[in-house]
């Protein structure tokens, strides 16, 4: 559907960073703002063009390698990418911004208490089976889906 460039502004309430290209609004899966990109479209509705990321010409200097070997393809997170702190001051926003949305004028929200460990916290999960009776996740926005031996999300129990 075509490849877009361009940079990155703030953060939907999704999860995704939003961008706006020749006046509409962008969504980029796998991109963190204030990041000049490129963008691979897979979705066009309207005034939204849903995209994923492609291409990072200027990174964020909040722009981390994810942990976990399975990021991106998989349903489960969608912000390994980001360093953990900056991505308490995104959710910060989201929350701030979607009261806003609502007539708030300046919500009295306080500040998000970071987690002890953002990782092995996750006290339960989805999965599927697959026809060789494999336990799975699903594709990140597919109906696939992939064998998983170790979530660096779930809880030690879960894993074992």
């Amino acid at each position: 559907m075509g490849e877009l460039r361009l940079v990155l502004t703030d953060i939907a309430p999704t999860g995704e960073a939003v961008g706006v290209f020749e006046g509409r609004v962008v969504l980029v899966e796998g991109g963190i703002p204030g990041e000049e990109v490129a963008a691979e479209v897979f979705r066009r509705k309207d005034d939204l063009i849903r995209a994923r990321l492609k291409e990072v010409f200027t990174p964020s200097p909040f722009r981390i390698q994810p942990r976990c070997e399975l990021f991106g393809r998989c349903g489960g997170c969608q912000w390994q990418h980001i360093e953990y702190r900056h991505q308490l001051q995104l959710k910060q926003k989201i929350v701030s911004d979607r009261f806003k949305s609502y007539g708030f004028i300046d919500p009295p929200i306080l500040p998000i208490i970071p987690s002890p460990s953002p990782w092995l916290y996750r006290n339960h999960a989805r999965f599927s089976v697959n026809r060789s009776g494999e336990l799975c996740f699903s594709r990140r926005g597919a109906k696939r889906f992939f064998r998983v031996d170790f979530c660096h999300l779930m809880h030690p129990g879960i894993n074992a």
